[in-house]
């Protein structure tokens, strides 16, 4: 390059380096950091950083009053929270290729180089590896005795290890036990159900080096009880509103659904209930429930239950036949049948006069206006039967897209392919699916299973496995994330699959693969454990 071109360029102002460097991955930073001293002294700067930790929040979705006060933490802490996904995503990386081939060699340039130019005093700071207990308006146990290795029955591959703490619950007389749990994008939230109540956890910011790292018992941060002798059987993933605060919706008893925000966080962690819907009972069973901005979705064998929950509007939509996988995406239904899809119209919703309904819509005597997913035909004659995965309802896609991921079997092994649907037309219009990656050929064992959701990391997809082999040989229990998805120049048709494992037998599982934390519900726990979730933090 000219000396004059530069001189030029090392001469710009730095509002216009600012300006570049948000633009750019953190990764990106880090390398650029290793050009010349006046650039590294640039993006050094504690605010190019803060903008990094953003970035990898919207890139990944994940909640970010996760990290605050983002004030608190020191440029080490944020740099390496910031880089995080591409540090664990290296992990999986390195093991897959052995070093070889361009996903490898660039995932391993990240691996040695996070935190390569904190100043050397943060540089020393540990790690998060339990959870802190102050600034989280959390109250601690201490003195409990933590989940060991010594029992065998958490041990992780060798390039994995874990730290563990207990999510305390409230005993209660029947011991009751938890039957659902959920940790929301970014690890410091953890939301709990049994059939009495709902419990939420604040972990402690995320990012920050643990100032206890001896806590083994955490108590909620909110509880929020059932009326007396009703139950709770469903509760939905949690989804992010306004950035700043999450909902989520439970379905109790016969057909009564409430609506639960909390937020805005990390200052306000009750949970509190905003809406509530009493459904009569004519033999409907309630299968699925989701929350889309302000509306709550149920999806019945029977049909399907929009509800508007802040216009108190709904429509109760009856449904013929069975696919594979449904949701919804603003106004449209969308359905899967092996390699084809089907997509309807939502009708108009209608007032909800008396926050009630019999919901008989959904039992019609003669059906003229429901969704017939008969119509909906698998053309592939002969082709592999293929399963459907969606990805957490806790992720937001653009109003004209979805994107899914596919299984099917070729020669024995699993192939997983992941495509973006293009919905842009609505109902009645040819939909347009893209081909993003196929999967190099993989053992069943350690493929992604039917009614997962999965999750994504840095473009990469990343899912939870557990399956019962044999009654001698027990489960297989582990982890999925791909290689090579969502990387520059990928070849499409070579993503790997990567699957580690964990020796641990659950009921309930839920990770965030950003953070390596992970939450599980132990399958016949102790009775005095009967109240609690384990938390994992998975370093590797």
């Amino acid at each position: 390059m000219d000396g004059n071109v530069l001189r030029g360029i090392l001469a710009l102002p730095l509002e216009l380096y600012l300006y570049f460097f948000q633009e750019l991955h953190p990764p990106d930073l880090l390398s650029l950091g290793q050009t010349c001293k006046l650039i590294r002294n640039t993006v050094s700067q504690r605010h190019v950083w803060e903008a990094a930790l953003r970035a990898t929040c919207r890139l990944n979705q994940v909640f970010e009053p996760s990290y605050e006060p983002i004030g608190e933490l020191s440029l080490g802490e944020l740099q390496r929270a910031a880089l995080e996904p591409w540090r664990r995503s290296a992990s999986f990386a390195t093991w897959a290729n052995r070093g070889e081939g361009p996903a490898a060699s660039s995932m391993q340039s990240v691996v040695s180089s996070v935190g390569g130019w904190a100043d050397d005093d943060e540089r020393e700071e540990d790690e998060d590896v339990g959870a802190s207990d102050s600034d989280s308006g959390s109250s601690s146990e201490s003195g409990a005795q933590t989940a060991s290795d010594a029992n065998g029955d958490l041990a992780l591959t060798k390039d994995t290890s874990r730290t563990e703490i207990k999510l305390v619950g409230e005993r209660c007389w029947d011991e009751m036990r938890f039957e659902e749990v959920y940790v929301v994008p970014g690890g410091r939230y953890v939301l709990g159900r049994t059939e009495k109540y709902v419990c939420l956890w604040d972990m402690g910011q995320t990012g920050r080096a643990s100032r206890n790292s001896k806590l083994t018992k955490l108590r909620y941060a909110s509880i929020m009880w059932n009326d007396t002798g009703s139950v709770t059987w469903l509760m939905s993933t949690p989804r992010t509103v306004n950035g700043s605060s999450f909902r989520f919706a439970t379905c109790v008893d016969d057909l009564c659904f409430r609506v639960f925000e909390v937020g805005p966080m990390p200052d306000s962690c009750a949970i509190r209930e905003i809406a509530k819907f009493e459904g009569g009972s004519p033999g409907l069973n309630p299968e699925d429930l989701w929350v889309q901005e302000d509306r709550m979705m149920c999806r019945f064998d029977e049909g399907l239950l929009v509800w508007d929950f802040v216009k108190s509007e709904y429509s109760a939509i009856p449904i013929r036949g069975e696919v594979e996988k449904i949701t919804t995406n603003g106004d449209l239904v969308v359905a899967w049948e092996g390699s084809n899809t089907g997509v309807w119209t939502i009708p108009r919703l209608k007032p909800l006069e008396d926050a009630s309904s019999t919901l008989n819509e959904l039992l019609p005597s003669n059906f003229t206006n429901g969704v017939d997913l008969d119509t909906i035909k698998d053309d592939d004659d002969g082709a592999p039967r293929r399963q459907i995965h969606l990805p957490s309802a806790w992720y937001c896609y653009p109003l004209h897209a979805l994107e899914y991921a596919t299984l099917h079997q070729v020669g024995g092994k699993d192939i997983v392919e992941r495509y973006l649907l293009n919905i842009a037309g609505g109902a009645g219009a040819r939909r347009v699916k893209t081909l993003v990656s196929s999967s190099q050929p993989m053992d069943p064992l350690d493929s992604p299973q039917r009614k997962k959701p999965y999750r994504t990391i840095c473009g990469g997809l990343a899912i939870m496995v557990d399956r019962l082999l044999s009654p001698k040989r027990g489960w297989r229990t582990g982890f999925i994330q791909s290689v090579g998805d969502g990387a520059p120049q990928r070849d499409a048709e070579k993503i790997e699959y990567v699957f580690k494992e964990l020796n641990v037998v659950f009921q309930d599982f839920s990770y965030c693969p950003v953070t390596g934390r992970a939450a599980y519900i132990p399958l016949n726990p102790p009775s005095r454990d009967v109240h609690k979730i384990s938390i994992m933090r998975l370093d590797y």
